[in-house]
């Protein structure tokens, strides 16, 4: 009785090893290949190769660019304060008020 209930337990178990075994290596080879496929410098260069550069004058640029003059903000686990300025050049005037 013992056996014919063995029998079909055991090829289950081999079955469902078999299809997590093949599923671990379809997925380490499809990501593995993702990651690999080309050097990150090749890829780099690529994606800007087509990038133009577009010279601005400098009225362009002082209009475009957005600044936060003289920030004061205290430091977490600090006694003092820390004063900052920032200068954000836009792409285009839409953002700016």
């Amino acid at each position: 009785m013992m056996k014919k209930k063995l029998l079909p337990l055991a090829l289950a178990l081999t079955f469902v090893i078999i299809l997590i075994a093949l599923a671990t290596v379809f997925l380490y080879k499809t990501l593995d290949e993702k990651s690999a496929s080309a050097d990150p410098s090749k890829i780099a260069s690529q994606s800007v190769k087509e990038v133009a550069v577009k010279k601005l004058s400098a009225e362009q640029v002082k209009k475009l660019t957005f600044a936060i003059d003289g920030m004061i903000s205290n430091l977490k686990g600090s006694n003092g304060a820390v004063k900052a300025s920032f200068a954000f050049e836009l792409s285009n005037d839409k953002g700016l008020l």
